[in-house]
């Protein structure tokens, strides 16, 4: 009898770690999705100021991002269904930060079209891994309360 119930708490821990962990890890990934998402609304003004884009061309390139971003989000839980969602999380998260890191370098209207576009697909491969792994490791009584506190996430990386 105490042999089952060692085992019991042995496992009850293993659970519990493991929510703990890919809470926060999502947590801070998907503020990191956040972060990069939102930087180019956040050098609009300056990019207009300085006459590397127009306000229709600043448009134009928020349009094809959010564009994209909507048909990644499904292709997204397509591959995060059929693949390890950390993966997925991680490389789109990865590759999101380098098309960053070039938009700094960029200096005209077509090159930040391409990039912030392909910023917009791999932006896709944030959210389904997080609800695919919150679907499988939270049980319906406690889903709520943890996608509470996690969906502050928005904020913080929109801060």
């Amino acid at each position: 009898m105490s042999k089952t119930i060692n085992q019991d708490e042995a496992k009850n821990k293993y659970i519990k770690y493991w929510k703990i962990r890919i809470f926060y890890s999502t947590y801070i990934g998907y503020l990191l999705y956040y972060f990069t998402r939102s930087r180019f609304k956040s050098i609009g003004t300056l990019l207009s100021e300085s006459n590397l884009v127009n306000q229709s061309q600043f448009g134009i390139i928020l349009a094809s991002h959010s564009f994209v971003y909507a048909i990644s989000k499904f292709i997204g839980g397509i591959f995060a269904d059929s693949t390890d969602p950390r993966y997925l999380m991680s490389f789109g998260l990865i590759i999101a930060g380098i098309i960053n890191i070039f938009i700094v370098k960029s200096y005209n209207f077509y090159t930040f079209l391409v990039l912030w576009t392909l910023n917009g697909f791999v932006q896709g491969f944030g959210w389904p891994p997080v609800a695919k792994l919150f679907t499988n490791w939270f049980s319906k009584t406690e889903k709520a309360t943890w996608w509470g506190v996690w969906s502050t996430s928005h904020n913080v990386g929109e801060a």
